[in-house]
């Protein structure tokens, strides 16, 4: 599997914790691209997926816009790319959420930690 989109499935708070936890269980090193765009994720939602993609070292591109996430999804996306081994992710869209400048600070400064250890 090299790329899976969920795109506008919405699916319930329980529905979303099972997805992290199958990509959590599933180490990958096929998998290239993770859309899941306009499924109203929130920040819990997210820092279990988020935790999750470090079984993903394949991972290129991932799309998370058009959620519902803000500062707290942020950190915990920061806090993966931090002690994440992907070098190969590319691309990040994360449009169109709830992320203040505090989230997206952080955001950047995991990213720029991430970018520099390698």
């Amino acid at each position: 599997l090299r790329n899976l989109d969920l795109l506008h499935v919405k699916p319930e708070d329980e529905s979303a914790q099972h997805f992290a936890l199958m990509l959590e269980q599933r180490q990958s090193n096929s998998l290239q691209r993770l859309a899941l765009q306009d499924n109203d994720l929130g920040d819990e939602e997210i820092e279990a997926i988020a935790a999750a993609l470090s079984r993903q070292a394949s991972l290129e591109e991932l799309e998370l816009m058009e959620n519902d996430f803000g500062r707290p999804g942020c950190v915990a996306l920061g806090t993966t790319f931090e002690r994440w081994q992907a070098p190969n992710l590319k691309q990040l869209v994360l449009s169109y959420n709830n992320i203040d400048d505090a989230g997206l600070q952080a955001l950047v400064v995991s990213l720029l930690t991430a970018s520099n250890s390698k």
